[in-house]
């Protein structure tokens, strides 16, 4: 009797177990493809799933309704952007740069690309020394920046910015060029005062 009961309470289990499969609706893993559409595959970055872009720098420019022009220097393609706002008008120089594969290895083996920007804070001139309170503002500034920075070089005082490409849309370029120009500004408010101090200091 009690092997009975035992088998009869097994029939029972799995009875039940039975009826809640059958209830269960069904997931994306166990539906039944239903043959409509095509699936269409987006090719991916190898390493990190994203999405390479398919348009190229200048394409993306036009995009982004930004007023441009172009040249090519040493066979480099070089983009002269017109920024105006905030009273004054900015040119943003911006240039394709390519990452070396063995800094940055790609599963798919190409090479990741990124967009160099930079315009001019004050222009230095030829042997012009750089003051330690300029120098003190330029860090106050990269202390308070972002995504961007404030740089001396030779021939002047310069904001630069980069980021990648892939990923890069017309509205995201538009935000990074303003930046450009708005970093510019505050770097202007903050230095050019010193420059035209020291300029009336000396003899």
């Amino acid at each position: 009797m009690k092997s009975r009961g035992i088998l009869s309470m097994f029939a029972l289990s799995l009875a039940i177990l039975a009826l809640t499969l059958l209830a269960r609706p069904a997931t994306g893993q166990d539906k039944p493809d239903s043959g409509k559409g095509v699936k269409v595959e987006e090719k991916k970055d190898g390493q990190h799933g994203h999405a390479i872009p398919i348009k190229s720098f200048e394409e993306i420019l036009k995009d982004s309704g930004l007023t441009y022009s172009k040249r090519e220097i040493n066979k480099k393609a070089v983009f002269k952007i017109a920024v105006e706002a905030g009273g004054e008008t900015t040119m943003v120089t911006a240039e394709e740069r390519l990452w070396s594969p063995w800094v940055y290895p790609r599963k798919d083996g190409s090479v990741l690309k990124s967009i160099y920007c930079y315009a001019t804070v004050a222009p230095l001139q030829k042997d012009q020394r750089v003051s330690p309170a300029v120098l003190k503002a330029i860090a106050d500034l990269n202390d308070r920046f972002l995504l961007a920075n404030c740089s001396v070089a030779p021939d002047g005082i310069f904001i630069n910015k980069g980021f990648y490409l892939p990923g890069l849309d017309g509205d995201l370029l538009h935000y990074h060029i303003y930046d450009v120009h708005w970093r510019r500004l505050q770097a202007r408010k903050a230095i050019l005062p010193i420059l035209e101090a020291e300029r009336t200091e000396r003899p």
